[in-house]
């Protein structure tokens, strides 16, 4: 088994569980427009280039209102508590990132923007568990991208299989994997945790070489 220096997490549906109908609802009502005509938006060129870092904040808010033919005034603001009500913490998982050996260091590795970073800061303060933070909107591209792997790779200084990378999404994982990264599908925290046991990264402190 290769020595593993770096386990990086995916945000989203691992660490922080997010209520898409939620979003989606409360979108409809901003913007009047029914959810099933929502709900291909994620998709939209204006979501990605806003997680890609394409654009700014203000920006992606004058698009949504150009987007939906907004007349009202929907501002960041607005948008955060939109994203907070719908993020919610997965606590065993924090829990999970506590009990990784002190040898071993732990980052997130996720498609985001910088809206839904200030959501999440304003309900949790989770990011001091994590010595990196690897951002899409600081790339310039998103998962998966094989351009996002080899770049972190670079800013870790690191080998593809010194690194562990663990997303709820196999389409993230599959070009990760073919790199040499280790990958695990998350599904629980539970089965989670006995992979990384297997793995040798928690239930054991070792010296670093």
């Amino acid at each position: 088994m290769s020595y593993i220096k770096f386990v990086l997490f995916d945000l989203g549906n691992v660490i922080v569980n997010v209520d898409k109908e939620e979003a989606l609802r409360i979108f409809s009502d901003i913007t009047g427009e029914p959810v099933e005509k929502l709900l291909d938006f994620p998709e939209s060129n204006l979501e990605k280039n806003f997680e890609k870092g394409k654009i700014a904040i203000e920006d992606y808010v004058a698009g949504l209102k150009r987007r939906f033919n907004l007349t009202n005034e929907v501002n960041k603001e607005e948008l955060i508590e939109i994203w907070a009500s719908c993020f919610k913490l997965n606590e065993q998982m924090i829990e999970l990132v506590k009990k990784i050996d002190r040898n071993i260091k732990k980052g997130i590795l996720s498609n985001t923007n910088p809206l839904h970073i200030e959501s999440i800061n304003k309900n949790y303060d989770i990011f001091g568990y994590f010595d990196y933070l690897f951002f899409s909107y600081d790339f310039g591209y998103v998962k998966p991208d094989k351009r996002i792997y080899t770049s972190v790779m670079s800013k870790l200084k690191a080998k593809a299989n010194e690194i562990i990378f663990i997303d709820d999404l196999q389409a993230n994982l599959l070009p990760a994997e073919k790199i040499g990264f280790h990958t695990y599908l998350f599904d629980n925290p539970e089965s989670l945790e006995r992979y990384l046991q297997q793995k040798e990264v928690i239930g054991l402190t070792r010296k670093t070489q």
